[in-house]
């Protein structure tokens, strides 16, 4: 999921509602994220008027080690989020959720790799997980797309209709988060969806895809119902687009291609139902396989590689501010940091993913691309490498200010604590000056005159009022008052600048 303050900069001009959109809102491009915010808003009783506390997102899996240490744990977390809560069985159950019962007879299938006994701790993990959300007051992504699809049943869609709708990255989505977009083109079901992907790239935390299982859900739950509701044959059988396989890559070097193929090959060899068979992707560029490095039994492969640079026997050279050390866990990750220390950036698959390296031109939405890769690494990492993750920040805020995404950049400004220069971008960069922001950073950075006089100019009285009080301005703050009183009207009030005063 997208960074919250990120997005609601970015959809600021966008109500949480399908309800009269915009004509000049549309094509209507918005994140996953968004798109259930406004479904959520669309619907009566907002899913989150139950919580005190909206924020409370629950992502992991914490449960008590003697239920997980026979357990990979992202195993665990992908059954529940993908299967129990996420699956086309649980979408058909009463609550939403697979049974017990249900789950473990799903070991008996010919694409399941898990043993009866495996499904019965994972699902002894589930109800643990369900009872710590419960009662610490949290919630995570499937409660509330579960929430969405029991409001649905029960209240019919009234927002907009679209009549094409285009989904990128479909992979990074369960089936039941996937089904709520069946609501939103119904006028032309079987010739108004594109869908785009990648299984290979299936990296987000919880998922388990596969095009044939989406080709499935879309007959079913897309195709057949929506001719049910039309009260057509429902004996027809509806025709499906075939799936187009862009096997032309324009990112990576042939070399690395072939290295990567190998490795799907294996996959489809040894876990054949674990994800789509398609035609080799192919590069127009040259490239050298990558070097793969052998180490002896007792050797550390670390070590090998990189030396132990972080007691300063090492000797890494060649990393620069645009090269990183990919690793697979946070596991690998520390014991890797371990040894390079501060010579490298070590990111994770999951971290680094949509980030390119050494990319060749300077467009702006490379520019922007980029900008955006570094603040959502910035972001991942800002717990574990504190120092690290604000040098990141920095060049991501940079970026965004030379290419004039104004608001971006004050936001990472304003997260690298550098409230003042926020404040100057809100203030003096944005196309339409955003003084609510600029008087919050003045605030925050101690300039207490100029964010009573940002706050008199957006008519923020109460707030103006208090920075005054805060930084002791009282002369200022009673010249406020008498100026709002004699300029009062029906509906609001007008304000001047307080600035000289």
């Amino acid at each position: 999921m997208a960074d919250f303050d990120e997005e609601e900069a970015q959809f600021k001009d966008i109500k949480d509602s399908f309800h009269d959109i915009s004509p000049n809102s549309y094509p209507l491009v918005i994140t996953f994220h968004k798109f259930l915010m406004m479904l959520d808003g669309t619907l009566g009783n907002s899913y989150f008027e139950r919580f005190l506390d909206a924020t409370k997102l629950t992502h992991t899996v914490n449960c008590k080690v003697q239920l997980t240490k026979k357990l990979d744990a992202s195993r665990v977390f992908t059954e529940i989020i993908s299967h129990i809560k996420g699956g086309l069985g649980a979408m058909e159950a009463g609550d939403g959720k697979l049974n017990r019962d249900d789950y473990v007879q799903l070991s008996e299938g010919r694409v399941s790799n898990l043993s009866k006994q495996k499904r019965e701790a994972i699902y002894d993990i589930f109800q643990a997980y369900e009872k710590m959300k419960m009662e610490n007051g949290e919630f995570d992504l499937g409660d509330f797309v579960i929430d969405l699809h029991r409001r649905l049943m029960h209240e019919k869609y009234g927002g907009d209709q679209m009549d094409f709708v285009y989904i990128d990255e479909v992979q990074d989505l369960t089936v039941s988060q996937f089904a709520l977009f069946k609501h939103m083109c119904i006028n032309n079901t079987e010739e108004g969806f594109i869908f785009s992907g990648d299984t290979a790239q299936t990296i987000a935390r919880g998922i388990d895809f596969r095009f044939q299982d989406l080709r499935h859900l879309f007959h079913k739950k897309f195709v057949s119902e929506s001719r049910s509701n039309k009260l057509e044959e429902r004996k027809e059988k509806g025709k499906l687009s075939k799936i187009f396989h862009l096997t032309q890559n324009f990112r990576t070097h042939a070399g690395i291609l072939k290295l990567s193929q190998s490795i799907i090959d294996l996959i489809c060899y040894f876990f054949p139902h674990s994800i789509d068979v398609s035609d080799p992707e192919t590069s127009l560029i040259y490239g050298e396989a990558p070097v793969l490095l052998e180490y002896g039994e007792n050797e550390n492969p670390i070590i090998k590689i990189f030396g132990n640079s972080a007691t300063g026997s090492g000797n890494i050279v060649g990393f620069g501010a645009e090269q990183v050390i990919l690793v697979r866990d946070d596991g690998t990750k520390k014991d890797v940091s371990t040894f390079v220390g501060k010579h490298a950036l070590v990111l994770t698959i999951v971290e680094c993913k949509g980030l390119e390296f050494q990319r060749a031109g300077d467009t702006y939405w490379e520019r922007r691309s980029k900008a955006a890769g570094l603040k959502a690494i910035a972001d991942r990492i800002r717990t574990s490498q504190p120092e690290e993750a604000n040098s990141i920040l920095r060049e991501a805020a940079e970026i965004f200010d030379a290419i004039g995404k104004a608001d971006s950049a004050a936001r990472c400004f304003s997260d690298l604590g550098e409230y003042e220069k926020a404040a100057r971008i809100y203030l003096d960069k944005c196309g339409v000056p955003d003084l609510e922001r600029a008087g919050e950073c003045f605030f925050l950075a101690g300039c207490y005159k100029d964010a009573a006089d940002v706050y008199a100019r957006g008519n923020y009285f109460s707030k103006c009022l208090t920075v005054c009080a805060k930084g002791k301005l009282f002369q200022m703050g009673l010249q406020s008052i008498k100026y709002w009183k004699q300029h009062a009207i029906e509906g609001g009030v007008v304000a001047r600048s307080c600035r000289n005063r």
